[in-house]
């Protein structure tokens, strides 16, 4: 093929099994909470009926998901039947009342979260956001018959996180403090309601602080805070390095009851000029826990039937434990209940079997009714080394609960979402990789030589800063292996022309890193040593499994080759220009080369 040959034609040659659907994620089954009669069970039976209760978080009714948060010792105030503020603890099976509460007919059954025995006013429930506690509050009804009061418990409050990613920063970056500026920290809460009624002025809550920035491992900073109805006056205030930097919140945003806000703040980049923070939007999600946890709720697909398929990620590069990875996938929707786009929420999540390992923040997306889309997110991997199947998760807007793909499109596989997670590293990684005069480009073949020298130019990027010496080498290769989608995916067709393996060493040069240098350039001069026809189809001539060059690293004084990384932090800054496929073209580790002859 003399004409360049697309990635996209490539991949999607690849793709020979069958179709099927993923495996399913578990719905939670929670254990049933019974009311449990707290007399003496030797005393005959009067007939009588007691009071129980049964709490869950809004907006999981529809999952049965019963708060699994509750440790032994929490305690809710429950009102009912002209009874105020009953204690019911939990014991790490069951909730037990302090006294027996008799159900004689139809009533409602009110109650809060943490109980207090000093409180007789359920209209003005003091609340206090120094605590830190998830204040919540519900409602439910009980009768002769029904006896146990499923209380539908409500987030009074809204739970905020702070993400500061440091991306190019050269500092430190040692977070003393996080500071909320401009909240109230005092109200009253009506229990029936829920309603808040601030008390005294705006303050400063400090929320975390006394840790060192680390992308590899985020922290996020987590506040329970009074929701607002405008964010007027709110500052986040980042102490870092010894210096404050500022965030004013939008007044236009708003934090609302039984919501998680997410905000990610960058510390700007740049060498040598000036340090700052910038922000990203607001992320927005439904608190569907207790406290302050991220826990995934499943829901079937019903008829949101949505079918994905890889992208971004054809051949990939290595995964590690620490460190940021691009996965991306393409997407077809059909809602079968009528005309209705999809508009709403996408994350991806690592599996081990049915077992969700990791998961990963949100992101927004919208597709039509029958329409295709594509969508990429940079994620950082802190699972266990092992080998995990990526899974992409969906949930609509106004909904709780996720769902999983209806099942794989375009001949799409388990295989290609396996990927492989590699322990922590000190080696170097590919911040660039391309051919020498030629602009960055991971879509393209690049025609070149058949039997004469050309020049592969890349950029290493040395995290650690240490000093490394060793030697790079390209290797040409041509693999069948569809072991996981960090390497090379693909399988071997039937009745092609000159169809087979191969690893060709194109060239190889030294690498010497003074230690302190964060990036270093090199340049391989490469040749084909062996003549290659090209893998074709007989009658269309067309090629699949297109070979792909490689870097790969050796240590001085070792004997082992390690395929080079990619390292992608720099795309995901604020500063960086380039549109979101600009940041695709340079998230790989790999190059296209092909003979002109070709």
């Amino acid at each position: 093929m003399k004409t360049f040959g697309y990635l996209l034609m490539a991949v999607m040659a690849c793709m020979t099994c069958s179709c099927r659907d993923e495996e399913p994620l578990p719905d939670p089954v929670p254990p049933v909470m019974e009311p449990e009669n707290p007399g003496n069970p030797e005393e005959p039976d009067t007939g009588k009926v007691y009071l129980g209760i049964a709490p869950i978080i809004e907006n999981m009714q529809e999952q049965r998901a019963v708060v699994e948060n509750w440790k032994e010792g929490h305690c809710l105030g429950v009102t009912a039947a002209g009874d105020v503020n009953i204690p019911f603890t939990f014991d790490g099976r069951r909730w037990k009342a302090e006294k027996q509460v008799e159900v004689t007919a139809e009533q409602k059954v009110s109650a809060y979260y943490p109980y207090n025995v000093q409180y007789t006013d359920m209209t003005a429930i003091p609340v206090d956001i120094t605590t830190q506690e998830d204040y919540m509050y519900g409602e439910g009804g009980v009768s002769v018959e029904k006896p146990s009061a499923v209380l539908v418990m409500k987030h009074a409050l809204s739970l905020v996180r702070i993400l500061i990613k440091k991306n190019d920063y050269t500092g430190d970056g040692m977070v003393d403090a996080v500071t909320f500026g401009g909240v109230r920290l005092s109200a009253s809460m009506d229990v029936t309601s829920g309603k808040l009624l601030p008390i005294g002025q705006p303050g400063e809550y400090k929320a975390g602080g006394n840790y060192t920035l680390d992308d590899a491992s985020p922290v996020y900073v987590e506040a329970i805070l009074m929701p607002v109805g405008t964010a007027e006056g709110i500052t986040v205030n980042v102490h870092v390095d010894g210096r404050d930097f500022t965030y004013a919140l939008p007044p236009t945003h708003v934090w609302n009851p039984g919501m998680i806000y997410t905000y990610t703040l960058n510390m700007k980049s740049g060498y040598n000029c000036e340090v700052d923070v910038d922000h990203v939007p607001m992320d927005e999600e439904y608190w569907s826990t207790f406290g302050k946890t991220d826990r995934i709720v499943m829901r079937d697909c019903g008829t949101d039937r949505i079918y994905i398929r890889p992208n971004y990620t054809g051949y990939g590069y290595d995964t590690y434990t620490g460190e940021g990875k691009v996965w991306g996938f393409f997407l077809r929707y059909r809602n079968r209940g009528g005309g209705e786009d999809f508009a709403g929420q996408a994350r991806f999540v690592l599996m081990d079997g049915d077992r969700i390992v990791e998961q990963y923040q949100p992101f927004d997306i919208k597709c039509g009714n029958g329409a295709w889309d594509g969508y990429c997110k940079y994620c950082y991997v802190q699972a266990v080394p092992g080998t995990y199947r990526l899974a992409v998760l969906f949930k609509k807007n106004g909904e709780s609960a996720w769902f999983k793909p209806y099942g794989y499109d375009q001949n799409s596989n388990d295989g290609e979402w396996m990927y492989e997670v590699r322990p922590a590293t000190d080696m170097p990684a590919l911040r660039m990789i391309t051919l020498e005069n030629q602009k960055c480009n991971t879509f393209l073949a690049y025609p070149v030589p058949d039997n004469d020298w050309f020049n592969i130019v890349y950029t290493l990027s040395n995290k650690s800063r240490k000093a490394m010496k060793g030697t790079v080498k390209v290797v040409w290769e041509r693999e069948f292996k569809l072991e996981s989608n960090s390497y090379r995916p693909s399988a071997k067709k039937e009745n092609k022309i000159d169809d087979y393996e191969w690893r060709d060493e194109l060239g190889s040069c030294t690498v010497d890193i003074a230690a302190g240098v964060r990036f270093w350039k090199g340049i391989v001069s490469c040749k084909f040593p062996i003549q290659r026809a090209n893998p074709r189809d007989p009658v269309s001539g067309v090629g699949y499994c297109t070979p792909i060059a490689h870097l790969y690293y050796r240590e001085e004084g070792s004997s082992e080759w390690k395929l080079l990384r990619c390292d992608t932090e720099y795309l995901f800054n604020r500063n960086y220009a380039g549109s979101e496929s600009a940041k695709m073209d340079e998230a790989f580790n790999y190059l296209y080369v092909i003979p002109k002859s070709w």
